[in-house]
Parts: C-alpha cells; structure tokens; sequence
C-alpha cells in the first residue's frame, strides 16, 4: 500500500510539473520580446541624454510551505499549490538592484556605440511615474521579478527600456521590452533552502540577468 501511495504521489508531482510547462512558455511568449524600432537619425542628433532608474521592485521568491504540508493524503497537488500562495521577497542590501545594475551595463556599452549621444546618470532611483523634464531620458524599468515556482527555481525578470521624449510628451523613440529567464537561458536553479542565509548563488544569477539584458538590449540599438 505504502509503494502504491509513493507512486501515485509521484504520478501527481509530475503532472504538476508537465502542466505548468504550457502556461510558462505563454507568459514568456507575451513578455518575453517587444520592441519598437530605432531610427538613428533621430537619436543620434540629441545633445545628451539621462538615464534614469526605476525603483526595481523586490524579487518574490516560493516559500518553503510544501515541507509542511506534502505529507499524508493531502498529497503533492495541494502542497505545491499552497507553495504558490506563500512567497517571500528579497531586496537589496542583500540582493543587488537589477535594475541599477543593468542601467550600469547599458552605460558603459552605449558609450562605445560612436552615435550615441552623451549620456549623465540620474543619482537616485525614481518611482514609476516619475517625469524626467530636462531633455530626452532613458528609462530603464524592471517589471515582473521573481524566483520561478518549483521546480524550475530559476530567475525570471522583464526588462523595459525606452527612449522617452521630454515630459513624456508623444510616443517614445524607441522601446525594448525583454524577459530573462533562467530556465531558456542557461541560469542555475536556485536553493531557496538557503535563503537568506546564503544568497551568493541568487546573486550571482542577478548579474548574470543583468549581462544577458543588456546584451539584447544594445544588440537591438546597434
């Protein structure tokens, strides 16, 4: 009795998981790349622009529920829905800010496209509706941030960039929305085990969503 209960319990945990395969790769499909085009032209006959921050949201993380609750007849459906409706989230200073860092990355590599006009960082992050009214701005937002539910455990983060007009004023010149997601690229599975406690795998894995970024990011302005 207690081999066919493991099995049958075995039988749900995968068909957890093969089910959840379809719905990720339709979020990833809707978010993962959209973009307007860049017309040089007018990009490259700006004076100066200022990149500018959005405060990046913390990253929510699956809470460790399922330990208590995958035992006795309730199974391994239920644990791992009741795992989905428990998160924590993490923030800096334990984490670094994604944002801020892909704003880092977009700098020094625009700056060795020859066209691109000279940019300023704006010091301080900003909340999403914030309104840059110098000049054209680059704003640099990330949306959805999260630690994918079991078992994929990988970094998922959406990235939106836009070259905005002053005040926000007509249609931006050029925007690059674009998902990181560990899972399709290449990122390690993250132990929420050890969390906080030990976040040095979690961090690496930010710099490596802020790399990644960036690169798409500057291959679509180049």
């Amino acid at each position: 009795m207690q081999t066919f209960s493991t099995s049958l319990n075995e039988f749900h945990r995968e068909q957890v998981v093969l089910s959840r395969l379809p719905y990720f790769f339709l979020v990833f499909s809707l978010v993962g790349c959209a973009s307007s085009p860049l017309q040089r032209s007018s990009v490259e006959r700006l004076q100066s622009v200022e990149i500018v921050t959005v405060s990046t949201p913390a990253i929510e993380a699956p809470s460790l529920m399922q330990a208590g609750v995958s035992s006795g007849q309730l199974g391994l459906i239920p644990a791992l829905i009741v795992e989905d409706q428990q998160k924590f989230t993490y923030s800096p200073p334990l984490i670094q800010d994604l944002g801020a860092l892909l704003t880092d990355r977009l700098q020094q590599s625009l700056a060795q496209i020859c066209w691109w006009p000279k940019m300023t960082v704006h010091q301080d992050s900003v909340p999403a509706n914030y309104v840059y009214p110098s000049g054209h701005w680059l704003r640099v937002a990330i949306g959805k941030y999260q630690i994918a539910p079991s078992p994929f455990r990988t970094v998922f983060a959406v990235a939106r960039v836009s070259l905005e007009r002053p005040y926000m004023q007509g249609e931006p010149l050029w925007i690059k929305q674009i998902a990181f997601s560990g899972i399709v690229h290449g990122g390690e599975r993250i132990d929420v085990d050890r969390l906080p406690d030990d976040p040095s795998l979690l961090r690496r894995e930010i710099e490596r969503a802020a790399d990644w970024l960036a690169r798409e990011i500057v291959a679509d302005i180049q």
